[in-house]
């Protein structure tokens, strides 16, 4: 889909119920989400441009690796822009990844939050908004290859933060 806008008319501002479910593998090019979309378990959504999220991206997985990726076929560099979330809930299955020549860049007003892994040892990542380890006895590893780059001050690594930069198995939390 290009260059789409997922909106609904928001009556109650409860964005649970305006919700876009992502239940087999798809792209997404030049989208703006004003409302909820869920990555179901086992499926990946694949951005070939930027996402202006100014309303929640949840990845759902349940057991399954569960991604949002940078596409192959569309631009190396993708941001998520806008004012919204995108939420990770399983520490080992959702992740954010892409290939190795592929850059994600998340804008100022932006949160990553919750648990899983962003980078798979793959992409480079520049933040310029907010990563947030969001829940109780979990992390989010920020996994990235060779570039990590952060205008804002991230929380020091600990057991809920960790940055690693390729796949190095000795730098592991």
């Amino acid at each position: 889909m290009r260059n789409l806008s997922l909106e609904v008319e928001d009556l109650d501002t409860n964005l649970d119920n305006n919700i876009f479910q992502v239940t087999a593998s798809s792209t997404l090019d030049g989208v703006r989400n004003e409302g909820m979309v869920v990555i179901n378990n086992a499926t990946t959504l694949s951005l070939m441009g930027d996402l202006t999220n100014n309303g929640i991206v949840d990845i759902a997985s349940t057991g399954s690796n569960t991604v949002l990726s940078i596409s192959d076929i569309g631009d190396e560099i993708v941001e998520l822009k806008g004012t919204g979330r995108l939420v990770l809930n399983h520490a080992t299955m959702d992740r954010v990844g892409g290939s190795t020549n592929h850059k994600l860049i998340q804008g100022a007003a932006h949160t990553i939050e919750g648990t899983g892994s962003v980078g798979l040892a793959a992409i480079m990542f520049e933040n310029r908004g907010k990563v947030s380890a969001s829940v109780a006895g979990e992390k989010i590893t920020m996994d990235t290859r060779l570039e990590f780059t952060d205008s804002l001050p991230l929380p020091a690594p600990d057991a809920n933060f960790f940055v690693r930069f390729g796949s190095d198995p000795d730098a592991s939390p």
